[in-house]
């Protein structure tokens, strides 16, 4: 594995501002992080307090993407860290790990302000971020302390195998110092001692040789403290149009890490090479440029703590994985449950159609028996007519015969007797054929019921499945408005905390005042402590003085003074030991007391820091937590909505269905009478 370089700021820094929408660092893949290996003295990086040295685990923004540094993510990663102009970093420095903030508008400000004179005029100016940090290293004892590792304005940037060996009498404003004299024409000038950092802040070396500078947590802590108190309040449209930009932003992402990953410099072999080109061991003579190493020839004390804190990093690396598998593992049962869901929404729609077809089938057959009962009723009605005609020619024959028996001769009446007795026969044989088609219809009629029965069944049938299907929906209904007044619990748990961190935050702002108040209380009993020493010595000086003006008294040979005037220096002599001595008394009792405060602040400040870490690290953890829940809620809000359509379909079918069954009964009540008048 080679090193993957990003430049974020400019290249060579400059006393003017610098770009605001740029980082100001480099870093490089190392283990499972990016190793941060160059931080711009002028960027909004380093005024958030980011060191050489430090490793990013994560990184995230106001919108709750969290993005783990592993190697599949890094180029989503650097995607962020360019495009996003607030940017929050999970940084581990020595085992600890603690989250900064980057924000890129920061120093969209006036040019003359103090931040930047400090720059210009050394040291002096007003207080800034930049001056606490520089007082921090003065008072550090260590030589390998980040600050002094870290490069300064003055001495610019350092490429890959110039950067550990910085060596000469001063470093420009160019590219970086080598092994030899480095001169440049920038404004900084070092005393060059050949600081070696590569064997702390290297990609080979370990990462928890890092050391922790006083302050930058808690001023770290104050900006965040600060972006929290004046966050607006967000009402439910702002979340909808910030959710519908999330996803926006999301595709987009998603693009450019297809860009990225297609992109010639992230293949495979390319990487391969670049890890069989950071296997090779090095020459002669980088080695011999190097220098003696601190470790080598003799047994390191520390090795034994190196393997305890490695162990620890190796153990946090593993809960790192364990709480990202956890992460997945419940992504995977979400997507689950919505799959189980929308395949139940499926067969509630393949069932609806279903039905949908089954009523319009039952529909068509309703207006086929329909018509068929039209024709049955117009035949019957043809049929009475028949019956009716020919009651009505047998009463006119008989009415007939009755005239001609009397009014015709006998041939004549039985040549009409015998026509009427045909036309009888017919009439009968058209009443037997009449009397045979009546049970036929019957039977047509009895058969159109118990069709229409059984139809009625299966609607029946239908209906109680559709109501206990509704039924069940409406159960899940309930159980998910459940969910939803739970998730609204947890909502407002979650703002309980919310409340809770930002308390802490203000608390651990105050005790950062006051702590600050008394490390200036400690700075200037220091400053008196000191003057205190030069009159000590002052005064000790003029003893030493007459002391020996008294041993020339007593030489014989030298001139002397008269013995009055040595009786009064030697009382004059008496009275300024004994002030001396007094002095003394309150300088040991000022210099005990500043110990006891300074102890007292740092071990106060130590423990706030481990608190605040903590409730920093849950709060983070809780927040990412419920803005699952709320995703969570939103996805089941939808599907009650969907459910509920569903619901409102089902609904308005069951009482189509039963218009069908009174409309088929009716049917079946006017083929039953119609059926009862045949057999009539």
């Amino acid at each position: 594995m080679d090193m993957i370089t990003e430049f974020f700021g400019q290249q060579t820094p400059t006393r003017s501002p610098p770009n605001p929408l740029r980082l100001g660092f480099k870093f490089e893949v190392h283990g499972d992080g990016l190793l941060v290996t160059a931080v711009d003295h002028l960027s909004p990086a380093y005024d958030a307090g980011m060191l050489v040295g430090d490793l990013i685990v994560a990184a995230g923004s106001d919108d709750s993407d969290i993005i783990p540094s592993s190697r599949d993510m890094i180029p989503q990663l650097i995607v962020m860290l360019k495009e996003r102009s607030s940017v929050l970093l999970l940084v581990r420095r020595r085992n600890v790990e603690f989250s900064i903030r980057i924000d890129k508008t920061r120093r969209q400000d006036d040019p003359a302000e103090g931040q930047y004179q400090s720059q210009v005029q050394g040291w002096k100016g007003s207080p800034s971020v930049y001056n606490d940090r520089i007082h921090n290293a003065m008072q550090t004892p260590s030589p390998n302390h980040p600050l002094h590792s870290a490069p300064t304005w003055g001495e610019g940037w350092a490429r890959k195998g110039d950067f550990g060996r910085l060596a000469g009498a001063g470093a420009g404003a160019g590219a970086g110092a080598g092994a030899g004299a480095g001169a440049g024409a920038g404004a900084g000038a070092g005393a060059g001692a050949g600081r070696n950092i590569e064997n702390h802040f290297s990609p080979l070396a370990s990462a928890p040789q890092q050391q922790i500078v006083r302050g930058q947590w808690g001023l770290q802590v104050n900006q965040h403290a600060e972006q929290v108190h004046s966050t607006p309040p967000k009402n439910e449209q702002q979340e909808l149009e910030e959710a519908q930009e999330k996803l926006s932003a999301r595709s987009k992402e998603a693009q450019k890490e297809q860009q990225a990953a297609r992109a010639p410099s992230h293949s495979p072999a390319k990487l391969e090479d670049r890890r069989q080109k950071l296997k090779t061991p090095l020459a002669p003579q980088e080695k011999a440029a190097e220098g003696p190493s601190p470790s080598r020839g003799r047994v390191s004390p520390t090795r034994e703590k190196q393997g305890r804190e490695e162990g620890t990093h190796q153990r946090s690396a593993a809960r790192r994985e364990k709480i990202i598998d956890d992460l997945v593992n419940v992504e995977n049962r979400r997507e689950e449950d919505a799959r189980q869901l929308q395949q139940e929404m499926e067969q509630l729609k393949r069932i609806l159609a279903s039905t949908q077809d089954k009523l319009a089938k039952e529909e068509q057959e309703k207006r086929s028996v329909m018509s068929q009962l039209e024709q049955a009723q117009g035949r019957m009605e043809n049929q009475k007519l028949a019956i009716r005609d020919l009651e009505a020619s047998l009463a006119a024959i008989r009415d007939a015969q009755l005239v001609s028996s009397s009014s015709s001769s006998a041939a004549d009446q039985q040549r009409h007797i015998e026509q009427q007795q045909a036309r009888i026969g017919q009439l009968e044989r058209q009443l037997h054929m009449l009397e045979q088609a009546g049970p036929q219809q019957e039977r047509e009629g009895v058969n159109l019921a118990s069709q229409l029965q059984y139809q009625l069944e299966e609607i029946s049938r239908e209906k109680v499945h559709l109501l206990e299907r509704i039924s069940v929906l409406e159960e899940q209904l309930r159980q998910q408005e459940g969910g939803a007044r739970d998730q609204q619990e947890t909502g407002r748990k979650f703002e309980e905390l919310q409340e809770k961190l930002q308390a802490s935050e203000r608390a651990a702002h105050k005790n950062h005042i006051k702590y600050r108040r008394q490390q200036q209380q400690c700075d200037s009993l220091q400053k008196e402590l000191n003057r205190w020493r030069e009159e000590a010595e002052e005064l000790r000086r003029r003893l030493k003085d007459m002391e020996e003006v008294e041993e020339c008294h007593e030489v014989p040979g030298k001139e002397a003074k008269n013995e009055e005037e040595f009786r009064q220096l030697a009382e004059e002599n008496r009275f300024k030991r004994e002030a001396l001595l007094e002095q003394e008394k309150e300088l040991v009792s000022v210099m005990h007391e500043a110990r006891m405060v300074e102890r007292s602040a740092a071990s106060a400040k130590d423990g706030q820091e481990s608190l605040l870490l903590e409730a920093v690290l849950e709060a983070s953890r809780e927040l990412q937590a419920a803005k699952e829940m709320m995703e969570k809620g939103k996805e089941i809000e939808e599907q009650l909505q969907f459910q509920q359509s569903v619901v409102t379909d089902l609904t308005l079918e069951h009482r189509r269905l039963n218009e069908l069954i009174v409309a088929a009964r009716e049917a079946a009540v006017k083929v039953r009478r119609g059926v009862v008048i045949a057999a009539r």
